[in-house]
């Protein structure tokens, strides 16, 4: 039986694929930012959201995302591109995390106390097995932000989704 959360984490994926089809070579997944087992403070919320907010009004040009916001944490939907070199994120999508995680750092710095840590989670929508997804990494309350950190273990987890994507196809 399918979980309730993976039923509306398909009916969201089928909602942002039907209302921005997916390009040649490039598959949908979200990208979803939570504090494990707690919910963001809220004034972390109200900057993470300020911080998508600004990126979203100058993100002319960059690729076509939704974001969903919850009380765990916000959830990106965007295409990712897929090709025999690799598979990858555009750059600025890469950015937006790391802003959003960085919003929890300097809250830490500023006297917040969260006690859970956050993760960074992908998934993606799997005929087969409905929802497969993949931690990319945890940040302990102290654990300072890396971007390039951040890339190296998204493309990781990608690649897991991007095999288990092939190896269903089989």
């Amino acid at each position: 039986m399918t979980s309730p959360w993976r039923r509306t984490l398909r009916s969201r994926m089928n909602g942002f694929e039907s209302m921005l089809p997916p390009p040649p070579g490039k598959m949908a997944v979200s990208v979803k930012v939570r504090e494990v087992g707690f919910h963001l403070d809220t004034r972390d919320m109200d900057q993470v959201y300020d911080t998508v907010s600004r990126f979203l009004e100058h993100a002319s040009g960059d690729p076509d995302l939704e974001v969903i916001r919850h009380e765990s944490g916000p959830e990106i939907l965007v295409y990712c591109a897929v090709a025999t070199a690799g598979i990858t994120l555009a750059k600025s999508v890469i950015d937006l995390i790391t802003a959003i995680l960085k919003v929890r750092s300097s809250s830490v710095r500023k006297g917040h106390r969260p006690l859970q840590p956050v993760e960074l989670i992908v998934r993606r929508t799997v005929e087969s097995r409905g929802v497969s997804d993949e931690t990319v990494l945890k940040l302990g309350r102290c654990e300072k932000v890396d971007r390039k950190t951040i890339e190296r273990e998204l493309k990781k987890a990608l690649s897991k989704l991007i095999s288990e994507r092939e190896n269903s196809q089989r």
